[in-house]
């Protein structure tokens, strides 16, 4: 991962330069991905569009170097999308049984997929996947319980 230069770390705090993408976090960023969504999503997601900027901003404050995150319990929400296309590697598990997530799982991560998340269908209460631990920079879970 390279490193940005001062003068754009002061313009933009949030630059991501990972392996094969050049892209800045921003809330248009997030707002073209929440109307990526199926429809009956998208009004969901475009409110939530602040708050997962503000989980971004502190998971990129906190990454020193490492590209690839770990999001528990994401559900189908923006956060691991968001992090996808700023160029970092996601890993989401979650078990997708929440009453909002089950109806629309299918269509809504299938944006996920597009865009490289590798999503795991797991109840982490029950058994967390195997993940090999050197190969993870962060692991991430917001509003889980």
């Amino acid at each position: 991962m390279r490193r940005q230069d001062a003068r754009t770390q002061e313009k933009s705090p949030f630059l991501v330069i990972a392996p094969g993408k050049d892209a800045r976090l921003s809330r248009e960023l997030l707002v073209e991905l929440a109307r990526s969504y199926p429809p009956s999503e998208q009004a969901e997601q475009l409110a939530d569009v602040d708050r997962i900027f503000d989980h971004i901003s502190l998971l990129q404050s906190r990454l020193r170097g490492g590209t690839h995150v770990i999001d528990l319990c994401g559900g189908i929400g923006l956060f691991s999308v968001g992090c996808a296309a700023i160029g970092l590697k996601v890993t989401l598990i979650d078990d997708f049984n929440d009453s909002n997530n089950r109806p629309v799982a299918t269509a809504a991560l299938e944006l996920h997929r597009r865009l490289g998340v590798k999503v795991v269908e797991a109840d982490i209460l029950k058994a967390l996947p195997e993940i090999e631990a050197a190969s993870v920079d962060a692991v991430t879970c917001f509003d889980a319980i």
